[in-house]
């Protein structure tokens, strides 16, 4: 399964050029290393001026963001948001 979702991430990552945003309701619980990667995604998709939303977090996730400062890259404030719609020729 772990390779699937890799492969999955991959293509989101690589075929898409816009934000990605994800609905995690479904899921009874996150386990670390699923939020391990979609942190890591998050990170790379803002070097590329992109930006990962997790719809549905369950709420100890929602505490081990907000704990270790992490909220921010996958629930961006309207400036950040703003920022990466910008035209890059000014």
């Amino acid at each position: 399964m772990e390779e699937e979702l890799d492969s999955v991430m991959h293509m989101l990552f690589f075929q898409t050029r816009s934000h990605i945003q994800m609905d995690l309701s479904n899921l009874p619980y996150l386990p670390l290393t699923l939020l391990t990667k979609l942190l890591n995604m998050a990170r790379d998709l803002r070097l590329k001026k992109r930006v990962m939303v997790l719809n549905g977090l369950t709420l100890s996730g929602h505490h081990y963001l907000k704990r270790f400062g992490l909220i921010r890259l996958v629930f961006p404030s309207d400036s950040i948001l703003r920022e990466s719609h910008r035209d890059p020729r000014g």
